[in-house]
């Protein structure tokens, strides 16, 4: 799988770069081997999906990590599904622990929730941590879909009927408390995306120093300073971004219900 997408990405490469030009885009073979590496690609999707989802998969922990390159050869479309398709059968077992019908999902043992979502967290690191790539940041993932499960719950609870005071407190402090610890969690990892890794520190480059023989008021020497508050503005945003993502994704994501 690990060749199999290192060849991919080079046909991808190819693909862009005839697309660009335009003569080649009325070329009758170029045309035709267009839409044998699109078949191609949709055996590849059906393959990948197998490898993942079919219970007689023997693939290791290393190969499957193999198979998640080429997902990501397949492109962002393919992927994001693949996301959504992991995540939804991961949450198969939530679902079915806290149907409407069953006690546990009474917003008075809404800690049990919380409790099932650390399990399932520490389960996912155990098995997966070294599966998926961590520019996927399929762990924050997985969680922000339990987040919004357990929402969906609440709303449709509180739609029923309206709870004793005591109780819906409860699952507010319970709920917020679970949002800050997944706030917490998830800021110290390395924030890293699928283009490049934000594990150090990004470099800036300094405008010039102003001539001491430039008028400090001139339009030059005003717009120097300009640039210079820019970058160093930039600096800090990219700095505290991974904790204000975060908080973005998780704070309210429950409680707000």
């Amino acid at each position: 799988y690990r060749e199999v997408g290192n060849l991919l990405e080079a046909v991808n490469q190819l693909s862009s770069y005839f697309f660009q030009e335009e003569k080649y885009q009325t070329m009758g073979r170029i045309a035709e081997l267009t839409k044998e590496v699109e078949l191609i690609k949709e055996d590849l999707k059906t393959k990948v999906r197998e490898e993942f989802f079919e219970q007689d998969s023997t693939l290791s922990s290393t190969q499957l990590g193999d198979v998640c390159f080429v997902i990501d050869a397949l492109g962002e479309e393919t992927k994001n599904q693949f996301k959504r398709t992991f995540c939804n059968n991961q949450m198969t077992e939530y679902t079915r622990t806290f149907s409407a019908t069953d006690e546990s999902s009474r917003l008075e043992y809404c800690d049990r929730r919380f409790l099932w979502a650390n399990r399932k967290l520490r389960e996912y690191e155990q098995k997966y941590a070294d599966v998926f790539p961590p520019s996927w940041r399929m762990s924050e993932k997985l969680m922000e879909f339990f987040g919004l499960r357990t929402s969906e719950h609440f709303k449709k609870i509180l739609s029923k009927e309206e709870p004793d005071v005591k109780i819906l407190l409860h699952a507010i402090r319970e709920s917020l408390k679970w949002e800050r610890e997944m706030c917490a969690y998830f800021a110290k990892q390395p924030m890293m995306t699928d283009n490049f890794e934000d594990t150090e520190e990004p470099v800036v480059e300094e405008p010039e120093d102003e001539d001491e023989d430039e008028n400090p008021h001139s339009a030059a020497a005003i717009a120097k300073r300009y640039k210079k508050y820019q970058m160093q503005k930039e600096l800090k945003e990219r700095r505290n971004a991974p904790g204000k993502i975060i908080e973005a994704k998780f704070k309210g994501i429950i409680s707000s219900s």
